[in-house]
C-alpha cells in the first residue's frame, strides 16, 4: 500500500512486502517515513515485526486465529487518533487453494470479531479510555476500526502498543500463502488506515506491514511446542490426547490412550501408554522448569480434575497422573471425549504471609513464611503464586523457596509428599501420593528467601497470589482431586529497606 514514501540515495523497500518496487529497479531508489510501524501479528504471540517485508504466521486448514494490530514508536508525535483498515479476505498467492476470510457472525453490536479490548494494558489508549467503534461498511471490501480522543489530546508512544484485534477463518480446503494487508490512506472503507496526532489534522507518517499466513494441514515446526496450538493460539494443547513431535520440520501427532499419559520412566519424553509415578514426575520437574520434554505434552487438565488443558504444568498435572494411576480419574480419550467440569467446594481458608524481619538493610535477606489459615478437616495438595510489589527503587529479589522441617508444617506427620519450587516464577508446590491430613487452626506451608538489591531503598509488600479466572496461580486442594478449598483471602507483609537497623519480628 501507499505509506508517504519518498526515492531518495539510500535504497529500501518501498511498501514493505520484501518485493523490489519500480523506484528499486534501476535507481533513485526508495526510504521509508521514519521508524514508526503499524503491523499484525497472531494474538497471544510476541508483539514483533521485521524491519522491513511482512509478519508471518503459520495456521491449520480449517482453523480460525485472532490477530492483533500493533503499532510501534510514534517518534516523539502524540497520538489522537486512528484508523485501522484491512482486506476482509486474504489475497491467495500463487498455487494456494481455498480461502481465508474475515469471520463476520450476527452479532447485536454490529462489530463480529473486530475488537479494540479497552481492558488490555497494552491498548494505546489505556489511560484515556475513550470510546473505540468498528465499522464493517465495505464488506467484502474491508473492516475498520477506529479509536479518538479528541483535538488536543495524545498519548505519546516511545515503544509498542495495541490498537486492536479480528479473527480470520481457513476454508476446509485452504491450503498455500494468504495475504492480508492493511487499506490505503483515502480508500474505503472509512477512508482506509492512518495515525492522526493531538491536533486532529496532522498525519503521522507510518509503515503499514502485511500479515502473510501460511495454511496447511501439516504444520511447520522447529520443536513440539511449535505444534498442537493452533485454533486458538492460546498456550494450551489443542487436544489432550495427541502426543506431539517435530520430525524433519513438520509437526507430527499420535493418538494417546489417557490424557495423563505425559512421559515415559526416568525422564524418558516418549509415551509409555501408562498413567504412573513417572507422568507426575514430568509435570512437577516441568512446573519448575527443570524438564527438557516438550512442555505442549505435558498437560493432562486443569485443576480439580477439570478435563480441558489449561496451557501450564503445574500440581492440577500431576494430581491428573496420580488420581490416574490409582484408578480415580475420570478423564478419558476415544469416542466420547471427557467434558469439563466444576469443583466441588469443600471449603474455604486464608494465607497469611509473615516477614521475618520488619526492616532490612540493602544488600540483606530476609525470610518470609506463608500459613495457611482456618482449620482444614481435609487437605491433600497445594500451590502457591507469589510476588512483590513497591519500593521506592531497586528491587527485593527472590533467591530461594523450601519448606522447612517444623512441627507446624501441615504435611509435617506424613510419610508420602512431594514438592517441587519455580523460583523464577515465585511459585512452589507440596502434596501427597495418596490420602490427605487435617490441620489445625494454623499450618505452615512454605519459606521465600528473598535478598533486597544493594540500591534498594522503601517500603517492599510481599502477597500471595489469587484469582480464580487465572488457572496458575495459588489453588489449594482438598481429599479428592475434584475438591476445592478456596482462598478467601491473603494476608500480606510489608519489609521496609533501609540503612539503619534492622528489627525482626519475635
Amino acid at each position: 500500500m501507499g505509506d508517504g514514501t519518498s526515492c531518495e540515495p539510500n535504497p529500501c523497500d518501498c511498501n514493505g512486502n520484501g518485493v523490489p518496487d519500480e523506484c528499486e529497479e534501476g535507481a533513485p531508489p526508495c526510504v521509508g517515513p521514519g521508524n514508526t510501524r503499524v503491523f499484525m501479528v497472531r494474538a497471544g504471540g510476541e508483539a514483533s515485526a521485521p524491519t522491513l517485508g511482512p509478519t508471518t504466521i503459520n495456521m491449520i486448514t480449517g482453523g480460525t486465529v485472532t490477530i492483533e494490530v500493533w503499532v510501534s514508536d510514534t517518534e516523539g508525535a502524540l497520538l489522537g487518533n486512528y484508523q485501522v483498515a484491512t482486506v476482509a479476505s486474504g489475497a491467495p498467492g500463487v498455487g494456494t487453494t481455498g480461502t481465508l476470510d474475515y469471520i463476520d457472525n450476527p452479532d447485536p453490536d454490529g462489530c463480529d470479531s473486530l475488537l479494540v479490548d479497552t481492558t488490555d494494558a497494552n491498548w494505546v489508549f489505556s489511560s484515556q479510555q475513550p470510546n473505540p467503534f468498528c465499522s464493517e461498511t465495505g464488506l467484502p471490501d474491508g473492516i475498520a476500526m477506529v479509536a479518538n480522543l479528541g483535538v488536543g489530546a495524545g498519548v505519546a508512544v516511545p515503544g509498542l502498543a495495541y490498537l486492536g484485534e479480528f479473527q480470520f477463518a481457513a476454508s476446509a480446503d485452504a491450503d498455500g500463502v494468504f495475504t492480508i494487508d492493511f487499506i490505503e490512506a483515502g480508500l474505503p472503507p472509512n477512508g482506509g488506515s492512518f495515525l492522526i496526532d493531538e491536533t486532529g489534522v496532522g498525519e503521522i507518517p507510518a509503515t503499514y506491514q502485511p500479515l502473510e499466513i501460511h495454511v496447511s494441514e501439516v504444520l511447520p515446526c522447529v520443536t513440539a511446542d511449535d505444534c498442537g496450538d493452533v485454533a486458538p493460539f492460546d498456550g494450551a494443547t489443542d487436544d489432550v490426547c495427541v502426543w506431539w513431535e517435530c520430525v524433519a520440520g513438520s509437526c507430527v501427532g499420535t493418538p494417546k490412550a489417557i490424557p495423563s499419559n505425559m512421559g515415559g520412566l526416568f525422564g524418558e519424553c516418549g509415551l509409555d501408554d501408562f498413567c504412573n509415578l513417572a507422568d507426575a514426575l514430568h509435570a512437577l520437574t516441568c512446573f519448575a522448569n527443570t524438564n527438557p520434554c516438550a512442555a505442549i505434552n505435558i498437560d493432562a487438565g486443569g485443576n480439580f480434575g477439570d478435563c480441558a488443558p489449561d496451557g501450564f504444568c503445574n500440581l492440577a498435572d500431576a494430581l491428573h497422573a496420580l488420581t490416574c494411576s490409582a484408578g480415580s480419574n475420570t478423564c478419558s480419550c476415544g469416542p466420547a471425549p471427557s467434558q469439563a467440569h466444576q469443583p466441588n467446594v469443600v471449603g474455604s481458608a486464608s494465607l497469611r504471609a509473615v516477614a521475618g524481619s520488619r526492616s532490612v538493610n540493602a544488600g540483606d535477606e530476609v525470610q518470609i513464611r506463608v500459613f495457611v489459615e482456618g482449620a482444614l478437616p481435609n487437605l491433600s495438595a497445594y500451590q502457591l503464586d507469589t510476588a512483590v510489589s513497591g519500593g521506592r527503587q531497586g528491587s527485593l529479589d527472590l533467591v530461594d523457596i523450601t519448606v522447612e522441617t517444623r512441627t507446624d508444617f501441615v504435611f509435617a506427620d506424613a510419610d508420602n509428599g512431594f514438592d517441587a519450587f519455580n523460583v523464577e516464577k515465585g511459585q512452589m508446590l507440596s502434596g501427597l501420593m495418596g490420602g490427605d491430613v487435617a490441620t489445625g487452626r494454623r499450618g505452615y506451608l512454605a519459606t521465600f528467601t528473598y535478598r533486597a538489591s544493594t540500591d534498594a531503598v522503601g517500603t517492599f509488600v510481599f502477597d500471595v497470589l489469587h484469582d480464580e479466572v487465572n488457572r496458575d496461580q495459588t489453588f489449594i486442594v482438598g481429599a479428592e482431586q475434584k475438591d476445592k478449598i478456596e482462598v478467601e483471602r491473603t494476608v500480606p507483609t510489608a519489609i521496609a529497606v533501609t540503612k539503619g537497623k534492622a528489627h525482626s519480628i519475635r
